[in-house]
């Protein structure tokens, strides 16, 4: 018998074997529940996927606002550093001002200084 016409036979046939026969329709019924989900097993396992992914959202969620919190406080460090290190430069500066300008101090301060200038403005 050729494949087109056991498919043919499952089409017509079937059908009919299943309403007149119960218990070729309970045999058949068996072996399907052996291989796929009965509507109730299958409903829970979307039930579960649907909790799976309301859980991962909220997890995810819970991870970008922590994410936000981390960088937030990052942020706010490096502030304090980048006014700590403008606060250091203005106080070296008022300093050397204060040693004298014939010493040739402050041009020596400023040579150690100028440099931090570069680090504080790729920190803004």
């Amino acid at each position: 018998m050729e494949p087109a016409e056991v498919t043919h036979l499952l089409r017509t046939e079937l059908p009919k074997v299943l309403r007149e026969h119960p218990e070729v329709r309970h045999e058949v019924l068996g072996i399907m529940l052996e291989t796929f989900p009965s509507r109730q097993e299958f409903a829970q396992m979307l039930d579960e996927l649907r909790a799976f992914r309301e859980d991962t959202n909220r997890r995810s969620e819970e991870l970008r606002q922590d994410m936000n919190r981390r960088f937030e406080a990052v942020d706010q460090r490096f502030g304090t550093i980048i006014a700590e290190f403008r606060s250091q430069r203005l106080h070296l500066s008022r300093l050397a001002g204060r040693l004298g300008h014939g010493l040739g101090i402050r041009s020596i301060v400023r040579a150690r200084i100028e440099p931090d200038e570069s680090i504080v403005s790729l920190l803004e």
